[in-house]
């Protein structure tokens, strides 16, 4: 699959990102008014693995690339990847009522952050370790020089 070129990627997240933002209002409402807030993460996640589970019905590469994976000897915690975004979306249920959304917003950035340095620092993306660097700093490599 050919990567999108950067004048589309940037705006498709520009829109990702508004429609975060509206997700963890709608969920944190819908938990309000059940009077549970896990319920609003429950019927999040339920239309997004229902949106995947249509996508592997509709999209071959899709089915070729879960044969792929099979195959792929990952280790098993490779796979917890949705654990993170559950648990986000079930943390917002729960603090988008009480810090708003922007706040909400910032903190999971910065907590991302965080998490991405430790990751590369501990080696367990695909690039292996990698060290602490400001890019474009003397004797530090920059994201171009990878």
């Amino acid at each position: 699959m050919r990567p999108l070129p950067s004048s589309a990627a940037l705006p498709l997240v520009v829109l990702g990102g508004a429609a975060s933002a509206a997700q963890g209002v709608v969920n944190a409402e819908l938990g309000e008014r059940a009077g549970n807030p896990v319920l609003g993460a429950v019927v999040n996640n339920l239309g997004g693995s229902l949106l995947v589970v249509l996508g592997l019905f509709a999209v071959p590469s899709m089915r070729a690339g879960l044969a792929v994976l099979r195959r792929s000897g990952l280790p098993w915690w490779s796979y917890l990847g949705g654990l993170g975004g559950a648990a986000i979306v079930v943390i917002g249920t729960y603090v988008v009522p009480v810090l708003g959304v922007a706040v909400f917003t910032i903190a999971q950035v910065a907590g991302g952050s965080v998490g991405g340095l430790a990751v590369d620092r501990a080696g367990l993306a695909p690039v292996g370790r990698l060290p602490f660097t400001v890019p474009g700093w003397p004797g530090r490599c920059s994201a171009s020089a990878r």
